[in-house]
């Protein structure tokens, strides 16, 4: 049985190879050479092919482990990884809803419009589990729909009283959230001159307009004449 080193003596080892190195620079990089170069050697197509092939059965043989290795390398590069998805979605915009896109579609199949009322605004269109997660529901194109904002909130909220009329595309029986036509972050308050009723469809289409730039469903007032309905599907 190997000997169990103290953190004492494994650094005192490293400590002893370092100076090792510096001592013989030509003679270690001979070596490293030589080990290069015969590894190169062996790393053929057949090889490369192989150790795939390993690879994948190993991990198909050890999902657990598999499990927690990806848990260990997300939490570890959690900060790193959301900072730069917070800046590429900054940057490039139009780019990652179509990766955003591109990944829900590749998961869970094409989604294109609510299977409920037909609506067909991906910014607003949201997944929803039919078993729910906290009850043992999969991420499973099975156990996944894909429905407009509107029929999402319906279902998680039958009981609400947030049920009427959107005052931007006429749709009845619409879930009706309030939106601060000047965004609050730009100095908007919460007098009633700077809300609307609007059904979360349009709410979620008009944040995604603030998003880009665009004015096309920014609503300047609340009293004004607004453009001509949103075909949704919803009598």
């Amino acid at each position: 049985m190997k000997k169990k080193l103290s953190k004492e003596q494994l650094r005192k080892n490293r400590d002893r190879q370092r100076e090792y190195r510096r001592n013989n620079k030509e003679r270690t990089n001979a070596t490293a050479r030589k080990s290069y170069h015969k590894r190169k050697a062996n790393f053929t197509e057949e090889y490369i092919a192989e150790r795939n092939r390993k690879n994948i059965e190993w991990a198909k043989n050890n999902p657990e482990k598999m499990r927690e290795y990806y848990r260990r390398h997300h939490e570890k590069n959690r900060e790193t990884r959301n900072a730069y998805d917070r800046e590429y979605s900054r940057t490039h915009l139009p780019a990652s809803h179509r990766r955003n896109k591109k990944s829900r579609n590749n998961r869970f199949g094409k989604l294109d419009h609510c299977i409920f009322c037909g609506y067909d605004e991906f910014d607003a269109l949201e997944l929803h589990h039919l078993i729910p997660k906290k009850k043992g529901g999969k991420e499973t194109k099975s156990n996944i729909i894909t429905i407009c904002a509107n029929c999402h909130r319906k279902i998680h909220n039958p009981d609400s009283d947030c049920i009427g009329t959107c005052k931007r595309c006429d749709t009845e029986e619409a879930f009706i959230e309030v939106h601060h036509i000047n965004p609050k972050h730009k100095g908007g308050t919460d007098d009633p001159e700077n809300l609307v009723e609007i059904c979360a469809c349009c709410h979620r289409m008009a944040h995604a307009e603030l998003r880009t730039g665009s004015d096309d469903m920014v609503l300047e007032d609340p009293q004004s004449e607004y453009p001509e309905p949103h075909d949704s599907g919803v009598n």
